[in-house]
């Protein structure tokens, strides 16, 4: 796996630093931060059987929500929103932000392929899905929008809920949301659905943002 992760990312590399994106090769993330906001593409290495599949988790972070969450609770996530890119293909007409078609695109390389192939599938995945993605839901007023405007439904754009009552909270403080009393009423009662472990984060997160 790491054969083919060392000779992919030169590849990739003169294609993604010049549109401003780094590689974060821990995370095997690219990034490109723009004022509060970082976005994120994300490659997953897996090994099926003799192949690899490489699965693209498309990304966008409130740098301030997350520097929140972290203080309140001591923990990080991976998003504020986003999806895997096959399932935000198929899911993101949904104007309810539901997800109804559970679809998958991975790229699968097989022993003996050549890596252009993966090139091209990364390539369209960032220019045709991931900026447009970036661009229509990389603000606070959306990012509030899909995470909070209907909070009983699974999001397509955060679908981990353990993850989504504390991080659209914070994002409802931070965007004056005039309905936050509500919300978090509504927070408060889902959020019991949730092991204790994840209660006991989401009030921790609650607590925060008393004094903000």
């Amino acid at each position: 796996m790491s054969k083919y992760r060392d000779k992919l990312y030169p590849l990739l590399s003169d294609f993604f630093s010049s549109r401003g994106y780094f590689l974060i090769k821990t995370r095997d993330c690219y990034e490109k931060k723009f004022g509060d906001i970082t976005y994120t593409f994300k490659l997953y290495f897996h090994h099926r059987s003799s192949e690899l599949a490489i699965e693209i988790i498309i990304g966008i972070v409130h740098i301030p929500t997350h520097k929140i969450h972290k203080k309140a609770t001591g923990k990080s996530y991976s998003n504020t929103i986003g999806c895997e890119a096959g399932c935000l293909i198929h899911n993101i007409a949904n104007k309810d932000y539901r997800i109804t078609k559970n679809e998958y695109f991975d790229i699968i390389i097989s022993p003996g392929d050549s890596l252009d192939y993966a090139y091209e599938k990364i390539t369209f995945i960032l220019y045709e899905i991931a900026v447009p993605y970036y661009k229509e839901f990389g603000s606070l007023d959306i990012i509030d929008k899909v995470l909070n405007d209907k909070p009983t439904i699974i999001s397509l754009h955060k679908n981990e809920q353990y993850f989504r009552y504390s991080t659209g909270l914070i994002i409802a403080k931070l965007n004056n949301r005039k309905n936050y009393k509500e919300l978090k009423q509504q927070y408060d009662i889902l959020v019991q659905e949730m092991s204790e472990v994840y209660i006991e984060r989401y009030n921790q997160v609650k607590d925060y943002l008393k004094n903000i």
